[in-house]
């Protein structure tokens, strides 16, 4: 399979309290839902991206956030982000805050928390002999009712040149 090469200033983010991500997102790699009093939390990795949907028991979608190399512009997300010049990114609002920010060199994951993680089995260009890599974890604090996650992203851009993104996020139950 060709997969395209990936860069980390192709990344958007984007956000909803209404509306699901509707267009197809390919490379679905892992997937884990979480249950927690009244709601399910789905973390999917969508190969060096991720998307996190939040639902109610009946199944109504309350809120959906995305961190891809896709074209957001179509959907109906607020706040949409385009990182084409890498930096750092923050959002909030009365129950939720983001905040993404671009690193130099290899960020560790917590293996220790609740997570997911995915190896990829090819590097992203040729010239690179290093594997990215995709982590999500996650915590969730009953007494205050919030939900904590973390997201990193790993490229390799070459054998010398990597750039980690990493994104934490904050829901707060009300």
């Amino acid at each position: 399979m060709n997969i395209p090469i990936q860069s980390p200033l192709d990344l958007q983010f984007g956000c909803s309290f209404v509306q699901p991500v509707r267009q197809p997102l390919t490379r679905l790699v892992k997937h884990r839902l979480l249950s927690i009093p009244d709601i399910f939390v789905t973390f999917t990795i969508i190969g060096e991206s991720h998307l996190v949907e939040i639902s109610d028991r009946q199944g109504r979608l309350l809120f959906t956030e995305v961190l891809a190399c896709v074209d957001l512009s179509c959907e109906q997300m607020d706040p949409i982000h385009l990182f084409t010049s890498g930096g750092k990114f923050s959002w909030q609002t009365s129950c939720y805050k983001v905040e993404v920010c671009f690193e130099p060199g290899w960020s560790n994951p917590d293996l220790s928390v609740n997570h997911l993680l995915y190896n990829f089995d090819h590097p992203l260009d040729s010239q690179s002999n290093r594997l990215p890599y995709t982590y999500i974890s996650w915590q969730y604090h009953l007494e205050i009712n919030r939900l904590d996650w973390k997201t990193i992203h790993v490229y390799p851009q070459s054998s010398d040149q990597v750039t980690s993104v990493v994104s934490h996020s904050v829901f707060e139950f009300k």
